[in-house]
């Protein structure tokens, strides 16, 4: 099995193949142990992070975090990971995943904002896998598309490969796919990181900046 066997699994699990191309993969997924292996991947794959975008408190952690960022510009000096983890924290209980979520998110933001040379980065992407998986975004039917909705989907899946240290994902998003790649980290500072890349839909590839400060988070193309 090969990285082509790949993105056709995962077109596969997309509905967008030919009738040629799901005989090839049905044939591939029954007699090579690997993609078997990396099909039920997928599937498992699918059903977690599609739990992970929809849930209510996902939503309630994403709203603590940008109070938390927000927090950090007016009140540097007094700043402390123990305060964060004292105040951030609610007493009621956390399920494993939102804890592994605070964790991953937590990593990519200064522990010390005194420290002029700390990275808001402060991860190697070299070390990012290059494993290929597939996310299911929920549209429903009749539901008009916009830039601005298609850009949010975007960033959300970003900032998922960025916590999971991944450099490709197939974004399922209604009846379209989009394979989104990671190539360079092009900046790093102290207040800001971005990154550029590709994501491709129907043999078009476009290029993306995407760029993530404590005050905002951008998707641009070009």
């Amino acid at each position: 099995m090969n990285e082509n066997d790949k993105i056709l699994i995962n077109a596969y699990f997309d509905d967008d193949l030919s009738s040629e191309e799901i005989k090839y993969v049905e044939n591939l997924i029954n007699s090579n142990p690997n993609a078997n292996d990396y099909a039920n991947k997928i599937k498992k794959a699918n059903m977690e992070i599609s739990s992970y975008f929809n849930t209510q408190e996902n939503k309630d952690l994403n709203f603590r975090i940008a109070n938390f960022v927000s927090d950090l510009r007016v009140d540097k000096n007094n700043y402390s990971i123990f305060n964060f983890i004292k105040r951030f924290f609610t007493p009621h209980a956390i399920t494993g995943y939102a804890l592994t979520a605070v964790i991953g998110y937590f990593i990519l933001i200064p522990t010390n904002v005194n420290d002029e040379n700390m990275m808001f980065f402060d991860a190697n992407f070299s070390e990012f896998s290059e494993e290929i998986i597939t996310i299911n975004l929920n549209k429903y039917r009749g539901e008009p598309e916009t830039d601005e909705e298609l850009n949010k989907f975007f960033i959300e899946t970003i900032e998922y490969m960025i916590q999971n240290k991944m450099k490709n994902i197939v974004m399922s998003y209604g009846v379209d796919s989009y394979y989104l790649k990671l190539q360079n980290l092009d900046s790093n500072s102290y207040e800001k990181y971005c990154f550029s890349g590709y994501y491709r839909i129907k043999n078009k590839n476009v290029n993306f900046i995407f760029c993530k400060s404590a005050d905002e988070t951008s998707f641009n193309t070009n």
